[in-house]
């Protein structure tokens, strides 16, 4: 029942450095349990990395009062092999990254 595989795409990021894959744009995952779905029925698994812990520094200095800015930040896929960009985006508590890849179970 898998759906066909998600593959990269170049990422143009806006003007405050956030971007989503075209292919999670086409669902409004709301939930842990909609993601946890759309991971599965995609065969992806997700590695998700916090500005925060990242780049702690980065992160103070890129907050203002109303958003966030991840422009400068610049996210290092984890460890092992065809890792792509997901998503960078803010949840509301400061910018997250979503690299996924192709699960090999």
């Amino acid at each position: 029942m898998a759906q066909r595989h998600i593959g990269p795409v170049s990422p143009e990021r806006d003007e405050l450095g956030f971007w989503t894959h075209p292919a999670l744009l086409r669902w409004n995952l709301e939930t842990a349990a909609q993601i946890t779905w759309w991971l599965r029925s995609h065969e992806l698994e997700c590695w998700v990395m916090c500005m925060r812990d990242e780049a702690p520094e980065l992160c103070l200095a890129s907050a203002d009062d109303e958003h966030w800015n991840a422009q400068e930040w610049i996210p290092e896929p984890p460890p092992g092999e065809g890792w792509f960009l997901g998503s960078i985006h803010d949840p509301g508590d400061g910018p997250v990254c979503f690299w996924l890849r192709i699960r090999h179970d």
